[in-house]
C-alpha cells in the first residue's frame, strides 16, 4: 500500500479531518492533501515523521509500501464481527 493510502485510510479510521491531522503534525493541510492523493512522492523524511508521530503509527510502517493494514488491524477487525455475530 502506498504511503499517501496508509495516511488517509490510517486517518479516517481515527476519525481525522486532514486540517486536524495536519495541524497535529504541523504540517500545512496543502502538504499533507497532496501527500494523501499522491500528487507529492518527494516527501522528507522530516515530514513523515511528524505524520507518523500525529497519527501514532511507525514511520517503518508507514513508508514501506509492502506493507498493508496498519499492525493490529486485521485482528481488530475480526474481533469486532465476533463482537456482531454473537
Amino acid at each position: 500500500m502506498e504511503t499517501g493510502r496508509k495516511i488517509r485510510f490510517v486517518r479516517i479510521d481515527r476519525g481525522l479531518r486532514v486540517g486536524e491531522l495536519a495541524d497535529k503534525a504541523g504540517i500545512n493541510i496543502t502538504t499533507l492533501s497532496k501527500i494523501e492523493n499522491g500528487v507529492n512522492n518527494n516527501t522528507t523524511v522530516h515530514t513523515l515523521t511528524h505524520i507518523a508521530e500525529a497519527l501514532e503509527v511507525s514511520l517503518d510502517w508507514l513508508t514501506d509500501e509492502s506493507q498493508g493494514y496498519p499492525p493490529g488491524r486485521v485482528e481488530k477487525k475480526k474481533e469486532r464481527r465476533k463482537k456482531q455475530e454473537v
